[in-house]
């Protein structure tokens, strides 16, 4: 499963701003506090995602691509060229 497009971790971002402003960072996050931020996300949307869903899947991919990273940017950047 590909990660979440470029235009999704924005809307994630701007939500984190307006919701968890204490959060500065996707990279800081553990692979379990971002995943349960992400079901939160999708949930505030009307989507409650479990681990074998297609939402979640992309989730934990965008966490991985993240990961490899040095900054959040970078891996914003990376998110961008992949598309969406």
């Amino acid at each position: 499963m590909g990660p979440v497009g470029y235009a999704g971790v924005g809307a994630f971002l701007d939500w984190l701003r307006r919701m968890r402003p204490e959060v500065r960072s996707l990279k800081s996050l553990s692979k379990e506090e971002f995943m349960n931020l992400a079901t939160a996300y999708e949930k505030s949307k009307g989507h409650n995602i479990k681990k074998s869903d297609r939402a979640y899947l992309s989730w934990d991919s965008t966490k991985y691509v993240i990961d490899m990273h040095p900054s959040d940017d970078e891996a914003l950047q990376d998110l961008r060229k992949m598309g969406g």
